[in-house]
């Protein structure tokens, strides 16, 4: 969606989930809030190392089918 893709750094969230088309498939399943919620999260991450960290976490999560904010 245009809105939550408007951020030029998405593209590179989008390359990482690309590599895991399964992961890929379900951030886009997720409805526009769960997505930019997903984008904000691993972008207020202060550092690269933590935004890597966020990344990671969220395709592990998606894979296993649970939502962000789920343990």
């Amino acid at each position: 969606d245009s809105d939550v893709m408007g951020d030029e750094d998405i593209g590179e969230l989008l390359l990482f989930l690309q590599d895991e088309p399964t992961s890929y498939d379900k951030f886009l399943k997720c409805t526009d809030g769960e997505q930019k919620a997903i984008v904000d999260w691993v972008y207020s991450a202060k550092t690269d190392e933590t935004k890597i960290e966020r990344i990671v976490q969220t395709i592990q999560k998606l894979l296993s089918n649970q939502k962000r904010h789920q343990k």
